[in-house]
Protein backbone atom coordinates (compact mmCIF):
# COMPACT_ATOMS: atom_id res chain seq x y z
CA UNK A 1 0.00 0.00 0.00
CA UNK A 2 1.59 3.23 -1.07
CA UNK A 3 2.00 5.97 1.43
CA UNK A 4 -0.55 8.70 0.85
CA UNK A 5 0.46 12.18 1.73
CA UNK A 6 -1.52 13.88 4.48
CA UNK A 7 -4.30 16.20 3.26
CA UNK A 8 -3.15 19.73 2.60
CA UNK A 9 -4.37 22.36 5.01
CA UNK A 10 -5.26 25.76 3.54
CA UNK A 11 -2.86 28.48 4.43
CA UNK A 12 -3.90 30.57 7.43
CA UNK A 13 -3.97 33.65 5.19
CA UNK A 14 -6.59 32.01 2.94
CA UNK A 15 -8.77 31.09 5.91
CA UNK A 16 -8.50 34.61 7.30
CA UNK A 17 -9.30 36.17 3.93
CA UNK A 18 -12.37 33.94 3.53
CA UNK A 19 -13.60 34.88 6.99
CA UNK A 20 -13.14 38.59 6.25
CA UNK A 21 -15.10 38.25 3.00
CA UNK A 22 -17.98 36.44 4.75
CA UNK A 23 -18.00 39.03 7.52
CA UNK A 24 -18.13 41.82 4.94
CA UNK A 25 -21.07 40.20 3.13
CA UNK A 26 -22.92 39.75 6.42
CA UNK A 27 -22.37 43.39 7.40
CA UNK A 28 -23.55 44.61 3.98
CA UNK A 29 -26.73 42.57 4.30
CA UNK A 30 -27.28 43.83 7.83
CA UNK A 31 -26.86 47.47 6.77
CA UNK A 32 -29.24 46.93 3.85
CA UNK A 33 -31.85 45.35 6.14
CA UNK A 34 -31.65 48.26 8.56
CA UNK A 35 -31.98 50.87 5.82
CA UNK A 36 -34.76 49.04 3.96
CA UNK A 37 -37.12 47.57 6.56
CA UNK A 38 -39.96 45.33 5.46
CA UNK A 39 -43.30 47.11 5.54
CA UNK A 40 -45.50 44.50 7.17
CA UNK A 41 -48.48 46.84 7.38
CA UNK A 42 -49.33 46.67 3.68
CA UNK A 43 -50.48 43.05 3.60
CA UNK A 44 -54.19 42.60 4.23
CA UNK A 45 -55.00 41.06 7.57
CA UNK A 46 -56.31 37.53 7.45
CA UNK A 47 -59.86 37.16 8.71
CA UNK A 48 -60.12 35.50 12.11
CA UNK A 49 -60.75 31.78 12.15
CA UNK A 50 -62.97 31.97 15.20
CA UNK A 51 -65.15 34.39 17.16
CA UNK A 52 -65.50 34.19 20.93
CA UNK A 53 -68.94 35.08 22.33
CA UNK A 54 -68.16 37.66 25.03
CA UNK A 55 -71.41 37.11 26.88
CA UNK A 56 -71.25 33.33 27.25
CA UNK A 57 -67.54 32.41 27.11
CA UNK A 58 -65.75 31.29 30.23
CA UNK A 59 -62.30 32.55 31.24
CA UNK A 60 -60.54 29.70 29.42
CA UNK A 61 -62.22 30.61 26.13
CA UNK A 62 -61.64 34.33 26.60
CA UNK A 63 -57.94 33.72 27.17
CA UNK A 64 -57.75 32.51 23.54
CA UNK A 65 -58.29 36.09 22.39
CA UNK A 66 -55.14 37.90 21.21
CA UNK A 67 -53.63 39.97 24.00
CA UNK A 68 -55.84 38.41 26.70
CA UNK A 69 -54.25 36.20 29.30
CA UNK A 70 -55.87 34.30 32.14
CA UNK A 71 -55.98 37.30 34.49
CA UNK A 72 -57.62 39.63 31.95
CA UNK A 73 -60.03 36.86 30.92
CA UNK A 74 -61.09 36.48 34.55
CA UNK A 75 -61.57 40.27 34.81
CA UNK A 76 -63.88 40.15 31.77
CA UNK A 77 -65.93 37.38 33.39
CA UNK A 78 -66.12 39.31 36.68
CA UNK A 79 -67.15 42.53 34.89
CA UNK A 80 -69.87 40.64 33.00
CA UNK A 81 -71.14 39.07 36.23
CA UNK A 82 -71.25 42.44 37.98
CA UNK A 83 -72.69 44.55 35.14
CA UNK A 84 -74.60 42.12 32.94
CA UNK A 85 -73.93 41.14 29.34
CA UNK A 86 -71.97 43.35 27.00
CA UNK A 87 -74.10 45.19 24.46
CA UNK A 88 -71.12 46.80 22.72
CA UNK A 89 -67.52 45.78 22.22
CA UNK A 90 -66.59 49.26 23.48
CA UNK A 91 -67.79 48.26 26.94
CA UNK A 92 -64.65 46.14 27.27
CA UNK A 93 -62.88 49.45 27.82
CA UNK A 94 -64.40 49.43 31.33
CA UNK A 95 -62.55 46.21 32.19
CA UNK A 96 -59.25 46.94 33.98
CA UNK A 97 -56.13 46.56 31.79
CA UNK A 98 -58.04 46.69 28.48
CA UNK A 99 -57.21 49.83 26.57
CA UNK A 100 -57.76 51.14 23.08
CA UNK A 101 -55.09 49.00 21.40
CA UNK A 102 -56.27 45.78 23.04
CA UNK A 103 -59.85 46.67 22.14
CA UNK A 104 -58.88 47.14 18.48
CA UNK A 105 -57.07 43.80 18.50
CA UNK A 106 -60.05 41.98 20.06
CA UNK A 107 -62.85 43.36 17.90
CA UNK A 108 -62.54 40.96 14.93
CA UNK A 109 -62.44 37.95 17.28
CA UNK A 110 -65.47 38.71 19.42
CA UNK A 111 -69.19 38.12 19.11
CA UNK A 112 -71.76 40.05 21.13
CA UNK A 113 -74.60 37.57 21.07
CA UNK A 114 -76.65 38.27 24.17
CA UNK A 115 -77.94 35.12 25.84
CA UNK A 116 -81.72 34.79 26.22
CA UNK A 117 -83.30 35.98 29.47
CA UNK A 118 -80.36 38.27 30.28
CA UNK A 119 -81.05 41.93 31.06
CA UNK A 120 -79.45 44.40 28.69
CA UNK A 121 -77.25 47.06 30.25
CA UNK A 122 -76.31 50.44 28.88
Amino acid sequence: MPDTPPPRQPAPEVVTAGFVVLLGVFLCLLIYAVRHPIDRGTAPAAPPRYRIPLNTADAADLSLLPGVGPVTAQRIVQHRAAHGPFTSIDQLDHVPRIGTKTLERLTPYTDLTIPPNEPRTQ
